[in-house]
């Protein structure tokens, strides 16, 4: 008699297997303790809690620190891409002018990712917290550029990328200690 399990149910099992590995992970106690500093605790959390490494990278601060510099990374990456497909939309002169404003800022944030990622390697926790504040500042000027307009195609995010830098700082200054 085989053992193995009957053709139909293969395909089910895949399926199962596959949706459970895609169920974004538990944050760990430490998230929720350096969550509940920033200004948005319940966003912070589900950008750590989005990322399926995060169970296993958030086990101290240092591991943190380094999980929430790739998740400004891949946020401020994708919110630029995100800024030139807008560009190529038809916003009018007003909303193009924002955009390019937004376009700016986060063409400095690519820049301060690279001082980021250098600060981490080195760690220099008081360079990292000063860049993370420098990359909030870089979102906070693109969401003000939105400030008088019912559009707001940039605010979740900039509060995203604000988060996630509120965050690193809280770790630095934790590491720090």
């Amino acid at each position: 008699m085989p053992s193995s399990l009957p053709f139909p149910f293969t395909p089910l099992l895949l399926v199962l297997l596959t949706a459970a590995a895609a169920v974004p992970s538990q944050p760990s106690p430490l998230v929720h303790d350096i969550c509940n500093q920033t200004s948005l605790p319940s966003l912070c959390v589900e950008a750590f809690s989005a990322d399926p490494q995060t169970a296993t990278t958030t086990t101290n601060e240092t591991t943190m620190v380094g999980t929430a510099v790739r998740l400004v990374g891949n946020t401020s990456g994708s919110t630029y891409i995100y800024i030139s497909d807008l560009t190529n939309q038809p916003v009018g002169r007003a909303g193009q002018k924002r955009l390019h404003i937004c376009e700016m800022c986060y063409l400095s944030v690519s820049y301060d990712m690279l001082l980021l990622s250098s600060a981490l390697s080195d760690k220099s926790y008081g360079a990292l917290a000063s860049q993370a504040a420098e990359v909030a500042a870089q979102a906070r000027r693109c969401d003000a550029a939105f400030s008088k307009s019912t559009w707001q195609p940039m605010e979740n995010r900039n509060k995203m990328l604000v988060v996630l830098c509120e965050a690193i700082r809280v770790l630095c200054r934790s590491i720090g200690q």
